[in-house]
């Protein structure tokens, strides 16, 4: 779902003539969001009785901030190649993006997310603004849910160990006849508790999510730019409700459809395809700017892409066949795919505009040499930047663990052949990240404070006021000399 989200996308920014409801992907993005974070949460606690939620945080910081880093030093040095116009305010834009605040500052700018002249590099990462404020209400959401239910620490340990303590002075069938009731009454009670958690969490979900909905409907009510009702939190927070609600009960195998795989998957890949077809139908028919959007078409958009995401999970249980190569590829780097499409779309349109190209023509070699450059982009940016942040914090705890039982002598020639091997590719590394901060504070400091058309609307007036006071003077010159 994460590879036809972002596909839409990208078809849409480049040809949008092509899909213009394709923005629709952002809320597919935002339900596989809402999803899989929700399972996950559920599944920690279910796994160890707890939640850790300054971890879960740090993780979340990890999977996202570097590469949104490494994205802003590369095109606000790739900028130097096009019109200053591009760097007005580009100090603030970076500052937003890096504090997942870019939503709230280009409603703040009054800046019109279709309907611009000169549209912002990183207007594109409201998405993950909203993102990141969903990850810090949710986390906060779930641990309180956990606190005020009491279930923090709670969740069923094995049996084994402490029942067979207590029992020591009891004979061997007893032991184990007390064994066996104690665990099956440990489990009944740990699967009451994480159903409680579910159950309490989609309510949850539900309530904001309608509040959300209301909010998206009466922002986009009779105004001409619904801006504001697409880039708010408040009013473009059911997409990821949708999703957490969905989660809460995929994946819990006493409540699972007890439907046999002869038919449940026929049944199911049904509902898919109709599913996959409604969503086709709105990206080719919606539009930015269609009433029917903001009314219902990205809540049905959101329902439908939740729906195909828990039967899609649930059939891949049932089947044994692997997912398809080109969607698992394209899913994986879907975060840096989104990062670098749209960047990489402006500046390549612009280079083709100043060779001389008219706009459509630009356009068609924005999206000739723009697409494969954002894949080969976010192919970099997985195997450099996302993947190790997110493995690190495994090879960390293998090390730990290797050091408990490998000697000091081993582990020491280990470090020394890794270090040198990766020497050359961490050289060529910090080289790249330092030529980047170099040109990128080059282009922080020669931005503009005001475009050129601001500077001529200005100069124009100034020379207007100028002539005014002149022509004046000049007529109170003739009425003296009349007199």
């Amino acid at each position: 779902m994460r590879a036809y989200g972002v596909l839409l996308v990208l078809v849409y920014h480049f040809f949008p003539a092509v899909l213009p409801g394709g923005f629709v992907g952002v809320d597919i993005f935002f339900v596989v969001s809402g999803y899989l974070i929700t399972s996950l949460l559920i599944r920690e606690f279910e796994s160890s009785g707890k939640l850790k939620l300054l971890d879960f945080y740090r993780r979340r910081w990890r999977r996202l901030f570097p590469a949104i880093l490494v994205m802003l030093l590369v095109f606000v040095a790739l900028s130097l190649l096009i019109s200053p116009d591009f760097r007005v305010d580009i100090t603030r834009q970076s500052a937003a993006a890096l504090s997942w605040m870019t939503n709230s500052y280009e409603l703040a700018m009054g800046q019109s997310y279709e309907a611009q002249l000169l549209p912002h590099l990183f207007i594109h990462t409201w998405t993950l603004s909203i993102e990141m404020q969903y990850y810090l209400i949710w986390g906060a959401i779930v641990f309180a849910v956990l606190l005020v239910f009491g279930l923090v620490g709670r969740a069923t340990k094995r049996p084994g160990g402490s029942s067979s303590q207590k029992s020591s002075s009891v004979s061997g069938s007893q032991k184990s006849s007390s064994g066996s009731g104690s665990q099956n009454e440990l489990a009944g009670t740990s699967t009451n508790r994480s159903l409680l958690l579910r159950v309490t969490l989609a309510a949850i979900a539900v309530v904001l999510a309608t509040i959300s909905v209301v909010a998206m409907q009466n922002a986009a009510a009779g105004v001409r730019d619904p801006s504001v009702a697409y880039l708010s939190t408040l009013s473009h927070l059911f997409p990821l409700m949708i999703g957490s609600m969905f989660a809460c009960f995929g994946g819990f195998a006493p409540y699972k459809p007890q439907l046999s795989a002869p038919v449940f998957k026929p049944v199911s890949l049904v509902v898919i395809a109709l599913g996959v077809a409604t969503l086709a139908f709105v990206a080719l028919t919606f539009s930015f700017q269609d009433p029917r959007t903001y009314q219902f078409g990205i809540l049905l958009v959101s329902l439908v892409a939740a729906a195909i995401l828990y039967l899609a999970r649930l059939w891949q249980d049932l089947s044994s066949k692997p997912e398809w190569r080109f969607t698992n590829y394209v899913g994986l780097r879907s975060y840096s795919i989104y990062l670098y499409h749209w960047p990489l779309m402006i500046i390549a349109t612009q280079l083709a505009q100043q060779l001389g190209a008219a706009p459509a023509v630009a356009a068609l070699w924005a999206g000739a040499f723009g697409i494969p450059l954002t894949f080969l982009a976010a192919e970099l940016s997985y195997r450099w930047v996302e993947q190790p942040f997110r493995v690190r914090r495994r090879s960390e705890r293998e090390d730990n663990l290797a050091g408990k039982h490998g000697s000091a002598s081993s582990k020491l020639t280990g470090k020394h052949e890794l270090a040198s091997k990766l020497q050359p590719l961490l050289i060529a590394k910090i080289s790249t990240v330092v030529l980047l901060c170099i040109l990128s504070i080059g282009a922080f400091m020669s931005a503009p404070q005001i475009t050129s058309i601001e500077a001529s609307l200005r100069q124009g007036a100034q020379s207007l006021s100028i002539s005014n006071i002149e022509n004046a003077y000049e007529r109170t010159q003739q009425e003296v000399a009349h007199e």
